[in-house]
């Protein structure tokens, strides 16, 4: 059995939309699951996926080509954090600017639809521990995720039946 992806969430377009919005260098908006050397730069940005929640599945079967389709459809949560000064004002910002019509276009043209945002949440600077002051939005998007398989059928069946004594 063969599987393929035909079409997913890339995390790394989403990237790109918030670089456009919040208008940061594209290298400071970064994946959030792996690590980058952010020590050079006065702020920077985060994206993490978090959830991924399947509303809708369907699935067709194709006898012709001996393959299935599975067509989920999801709410994904993804978590923006900003870091550095004035990280508060451009979460906010960027708050306000998921609401534009270039907004929903965007994510629209990369295959996902904005569903909702979380409450802004800041935590201010912690020296004595060494933490930057930090701002995070929570952005779910929903988006089809599509797969496609092989299947393997027989050509013929034997049967063979059992006479049980009573």
């Amino acid at each position: 059995m063969t599987t393929n992806t035909l079409s997913r969430l890339d995390i790394s377009k989403v990237r790109q939309v918030i670089t456009m919005l919040t208008q940061l260098p594209e290298k400071q908006v970064i994946d959030g699951s792996t690590y980058t050397d952010t020590s050079a730069w006065s702020q920077f940005i985060t994206v993490t996926p978090l959830t991924s929640e399947p509303i809708g599945i369907e699935n067709k079967f194709d006898a012709e080509n001996n393959r299935e389709i599975i067509t989920s459809t999801r709410e994904t949560m993804i978590a923006i954090k900003a870091y550095g000064e004035r990280c508060y004002l451009l979460i906010e910002d960027l708050s306000t600017q998921l609401q534009t019509y270039i907004a929903q276009q965007l994510f629209k043209a990369m295959g996902g639809g904005f569903v909702c945002e979380s409450a802004i949440k800041h935590y201010p600077e912690d020296p004595i521990e060494g933490k930057p002051q930090t701002t995070q939005l929570n952005l779910t998007l929903s988006h089809i995720h599509r797969i496609e398989s092989s299947l393997t059928h027989g050509e013929s069946v034997i049967i063979t039946t059992l006479k049980e004594s009573i």
